[in-house]
Parts: structure tokens; sequence; C-alpha cells
């Protein structure tokens, strides 16, 4: 395994002098303190382009959406006159105790503030269109200001992602235990008032308690509309949030009578320096008629970690993949690492002492079958092959007793993240949740081009991140890949062709709000040195990244994309109003070649199968599927490798074999 695919950028950084019109708004932020911002926090975004000033408790309150409640929370922590926790960081730590518990909490936000008035975002819109010099509008400093409270609420439900993309909060199932924590009261919310829920069940209204849970049962999944008021000394205050829900995959599996257990967390026994010491926890599902498992099957998650186990379940029960195999007689268990985001060894490290605490528990002498979806293959891989050298190095250490090895759209040979969208999301959003998951250790050891956080200094260069390149010499000290076993079996959901999947070095996508605000986003190009990759600016500095060594073209390259298209993600994340276009959705994310551990090829030709790392390998024949995807051809090409009787395989058929078995 190499990082030849590997390719790099550099930044110019060009400094400006504030516009006028930015010169104007700094003189009105000079006039900000404790008696003209009483609360202390001033409002700083443009009337038009924010929801917060119309949630102020009114009966015409915006019904929010769980990601519209942690931008206008956002936008009152940027407005902050001194440092202090921030509120979404406060509600983040909350959130995760209930969600422990299987409970639903609602946090509800009362709290005064000061915003530019509108006169004075008049003129500075004029002076943005003339490019005149306009005098401020006020006698008095405090003229500059208007005092608001704003009332808004909204349920807390856990953050997924998908390719380092955040997914829409969604609850599984028709049943919701919420409760109205009244540490979750913020400002004035006052936990003394009285509460009034109409959950949109059809129940109506009824007097909710604080720190009580209320389960509700909904008819049926899909969008559902809650709405609150508080009574009090304030008088009649009204919010209204969405919650989504979803079919609870667990519920609807076409599988022989099977008794689900959830295990507590196995923390890693191995110690080595600068791994920290993580855990991984395991859920079973087990033939009823069995007391024990006695053929244990694992399926390793991906990135970033900590799914919960109806997302788990959801993705290994594609095209009755998870059924298959448990009526086949398996014991399906499903891996997940509550630090996922850590070092990808520290994860494998408590697999390995999970993988030993399944060894036993097992009634008999059955071998394991091991498997990853997208960073779980490459945790599994490693996690193997360490078992094996320390091994031969010392007879008596434990033997993963597997006998084969698989793993779906795993990124063996590096996975892609656009430049531009790293770029982006690290200059312009460093404190939002997707920027910190790009940053962090797994992340890092993943992606081929990694675009660190600020400060970025000019002229400096961009490529692999050292994680990446020390895992790439761990990995190749244990030897590369797992040898004691019967059969490897790698799945690509990319296309075998070699074809392009866009333009390389086309323009992707593209905004302006002023001269002083604006982004031009562009595919990484093809043996083009000097291109432009991505151009921004946020008010102050400039930033361009070009292609330092030509580029390798890998955002067009065949192979899995995001669920999320990557490029479409960051448009609709330009707010309304702003003059904006976007000329090509998505980007490569795992290369075909990569998830068929292919080293050192090209991505624009079809792949010589016969160079894979692994025994038994197939590609998608219908297109460029989105990453881990199982469609039923790929997902019956894994059971047939899977199931095969033992000694089957002996002289297994060649890879190119293997495809043509599948296609037959």
């Amino acid at each position: 395994m190499n990082d030849t695919s590997a390719s790099s950028a550099s930044v110019v950084t060009e400094t400006h002098a504030p516009s006028p019109r930015e010169q104007l708004l700094q003189q009105v932020l000079q006039h900000a303190d404790a008696r003209t911002v009483p609360s202390g926090i001033l409002h700083r975004v443009a009337p038009a382009r924010s929801l917060l000033l119309r949630a102020d408790g009114g009966e015409d309150a915006p019904v929010l959406g769980q990601e519209e409640w942690e931008q206008a929370l956002a936008e009152l922590d940027q407005g902050r006159l001194t440092a202090a926790p921030t509120l979404r960081g406060l509600l983040q730590t909350l959130a995760a105790d209930y969600h422990q518990r299987g409970e639903v909490p609602v946090c509800i936000a009362a709290l005064d503030y000061q915003t530019v008035r509108g006169r004075v975002w008049s003129t500075i819109e004029r002076l943005q269109q003339s490019g005149a010099a306009v005098a401020l509008p006020f006698d008095a400093p405090e003229q500059l200001f208007e005092s608001r409270r704003a009332f808004l609420a909204s349920a807390l439900l856990p953050q997924e992602y998908s390719a380092f993309v955040a997914q829409p909060p969604v609850h599984y199932g028709q049943d919701v235990k919420f409760v109205f924590p009244a540490q979750g009261l913020l400002g004035h919310a006052c936990f003394h008032e009285a509460l009034q829920v109409d959950f949109g069940d059809g129940q109506g209204w009824r007097n909710v308690a604080y720190d009580q849970p209320v389960t509700v049962r909904y008819p049926q999944t899909g969008s559902w509309t809650v709405s609150l008021q508080l009574s009090g000394s304030a008088g009649l205050r009204r919010a209204a949030f969405q919650i989504n829900l979803v079919e609870d995959p667990l519920l609807s599996l076409e599988c022989l009578p099977f008794i689900r257990e959830e295990r507590a967390p196995v923390t890693a026994t191995l110690r080595r320096p600068g791994i920290p010491v993580v855990r991984a926890q395991a859920f079973v599902f087990r033939d009823r008629n069995k007391p024990r498992i006695t053929r244990p099957l694992l399926m390793v998650e991906g990135f970033p970690g900590n799914y919960p186990w109806p997302t788990l379940t959801r993705y290994a029960a594609q095209s009755g993949f998870l059924c298959k195999l448990f009526n086949r007689g398996h014991d399906i268990v499903l891996v997940r690492f509550p630090d996922g985001p850590q070092r990808l060894e520290a994860n494998a490290y408590a697999l390995i002492a999970l993988i030993e605490s399944i060894i036993a528990e097992r009634e008999g002498n059955q071998p394991l079958i091991v498997g990853g979806f997208s960073m779980g293959g490459l945790i599994a891989r490693y996690a193997l092959a360490f078992m094996e050298h320390e091994r031969r190095a010392d007879p008596t250490r434990p033997h993963h007793q597997t006998s084969r090895f698989f793993t779906v759209d795993t990124p063996h040979e590096g996975a892609n993240l656009a430049v531009a969208v790293q770029a982006l999301a690290q200059g312009l959003r460093g404190e939002e949740k997707e920027a910190k998951q790009m940053a962090t250790p797994a992340a890092q050891q993943l992606l081929l081009t990694w675009i660190n956080p600020l400060p970025w200094s000019n002229g400096q260069r961009f490529g692999p991140s050292p994680l990446r390149l020390e895992f790439l010499r761990e990995l190749e000290r244990v030897g590369s890949m797992p040898r004691e076993l019967q059969d490897t079996i790698a799945i690509a959901n990319g296309a075998g062709n070699g074809l392009r999947q866009s333009a390389p070095g086309a323009l992707a996508m593209k905004y302006a709000c002023t001269l002083w605000y604006y982004a031009d986003c562009y595919t990484q190009p093809l043996n083009a040195a000097g291109t432009t990759v991505v151009q921004f600016r946020n008010g102050g500095d400039t930033y361009r990244f070009i292609s330092a060594d030509g580029g390798r073209g890998v955002d067009s390259a065949p192979g899995g994309v995001p669920e999320d298209a990557i490029y479409r993600r960051v448009f609709d994340a330009v707010p309304r109003g702003v003059v904006k276009n976007l000329h090509i959705e998505n980007a490569c994310f795992i290369p075909t070649t990569s998830a068929l551990a292919i080293s050192g090829s090209n991505y624009f030709q079809a792949p010589d199968l016969s160079q894979s790392k692994f025994g038994s390998v197939t590609y998608s024949h219908e297109g460029n599927l989105p990453h881990v995807k199982l469609t039923p051809t790929l997902a019956d090409f894994l059971v047939h490798f899977i199931t095969r009787p033992l000694g089957a395989d002996a002289g297994a058929a060649s890879p190119a074999e293997a495809v043509a078995e599948q296609t037959a």
C-alpha cells in the first residue's frame, strides 16, 4: 500500500484593506458595550438572512428544524461580547446523556439580545451598491441598536454523518419519549412557568412537567410539528419545531425468529505509545432457538463511528444482505466504536478485544467471518493483520480464528474529499460540526489530500496528513493484509469502466454575495499544475488553492460517491438571496481502484483486477453508486463468497473469474 495516488495543493493568501462597507460596519460595532448592548449579545446578521427575527414568541412562530435552530443559536453565539461557553456546546453535552436513555430532550431558549437597527442595515446596503461614503444615521450610539427577545425550541436528536456530511436528524420508529429538562431552559425560559405542548399527534394541548418523560405514539412515520407555549409573567410565548420519524429497520427485518442483544462496550487491552485506549461495542442477532453464538459474522461500521444500531442495521440489511446471512445460520454481530473519529489503530485494538470476547463466548469452533463497511473494513484489515503479526513473534498470542474477510467500498488506497469543499469548510465554517469531523485523526488517516484548519500561511502546501503516512507505514509493518484466511472479498461501489464522472478542472459551484464575499469551486485538475481548485473570500483575506503537482483528477474518477451530493450540499448551505450557481452535483469519494485495493493505478482506465490485494472482487456494473450501497447484485456476490462451504475455495477463482461468475 502506498500513497502515489495522493495529490497536493498550495494556498495563495491575499490580504485586503477593509472595504468602505466593512469600515462602516466596524464603526457600528465599536459602539457595542454594556450600555448599548445590555444583554451582552449583539446579533450581527442582516435581517433578510435570519430566521431569528421571526422567532419572537408570537402567534406566527416559524416551524424550525433542528439544523435551523442550531443556526439561530450560532448567530447568537457569534454575537457575544464576552467569552462564554457556547449555547450549542452546552446543549450537545446535555443531549448526550438523554440519548443514552433513549429519550429525546427538548430545549427552549428565551433570550434577550440587541440587533443592528433596520435603517442602519439599509445604509450599509446602499453603500454596498454605490460605493459612496455614507454617514452613520444616528444622533447617539444607542440609536444604532434595538432590543429583541428570541423564543424558540427544538428537539435534539443525534447527528449522523455520511462521507463527512451531516445528515438531517431523524428519530427511528413512531414512539418518541420526549423530555423537557429544566437544564435545557436557556435565558428567560423559566421552569416555574406553565408549559403546554401540542405534540401534533391529534391529542391536542396538554400540560407537561419539566424533567418528566412523555411518550408519544405517532400514527405513522414522516414529518410532525410540535407546538409549545409558556405562560407566565412575560405573557404567552409560542414556538414550534419539526421532528422527522423514519421506519425502524429493526422492526422490518425479514429474518427467521431472532433475539437482539446489545452488549456492554469492550475496552482495548493493547497499549501502545501515542495510541489512545478506546472501546468497541457489539449488537448481536442470534437465533432464538440457540442458547449461544455458534457462527459469528462481524460487520464493522464506518466513519465517523458510533452510529445508532438502527442505522447500522439499515446499512447491513440492504437488499436482504443481513437476513440472507442470518437465515443461513450465521449469528450477526454489528460492531460500532463509541470513539470512532480516533485513530484507526486505536479502534482496531478495541476490535481485537471484541473479537477475543466473541471467541470466548462462542459455542463450538466454527471460524469467524469479519467484514467492514467503508472505514470499518480498513480497521478490520489492520486488526487481523496485527494479530497475525503478533502471533508470528509470539505463538502464545491469540489467533483471530477467522476464515473470511470482506469489505464494502473501503478506502484501502485512500478516500477523496474534494479540496474545494475541505478548504471552504475549514476557511469559512471551521467551528461547524462538519469541519471538525474533517480535522479528526481518523479523517486525516483516510484522506488522500487533507486540508488542516486555519491558520494557513502563504505558499503552504497540502497533501496527505502525517497521520496518514504514519498509518501506511504501520500497516506495512504488520504485513499489509491478513494472510491466514480462506478468502478475502472486496466490492467497490464505483464503476469499473474508467469513465470520468465529470470534467477534471471544471467549475463545480460558485456564489457571490459582494466583491468581498464569494467563492469559486472547481473539480481537481488532471495533470495541470498551477490550476485553481478553489478561490474564496470572506470579507478579509482571499484564499486561492492551486494544484501543486498537476492533480490526478480524483474528483472526477469512477468510484463510490457521497450519499448527499457534496457540491450540492455546499450550494444548499449558501443563504437564500445570494447569487449562486451549481454546475456539478457530486464528486468521487472512494475511487474504484481504492475500494479494490489496487495501488498506484490510473483512475481513468479499467482496473486490472489481478493486481488487487483481495482474492475475490467486483465493482458496480450499474454506474457509480452511493457509498456503501448494496444493490441486489453486489449483495448476492458477497453472500455467495461468504457462504461457500469451507474447502470449496481451495484454489479460489481469480478476481476476473469472480466477476464473470457474478455477472453470469
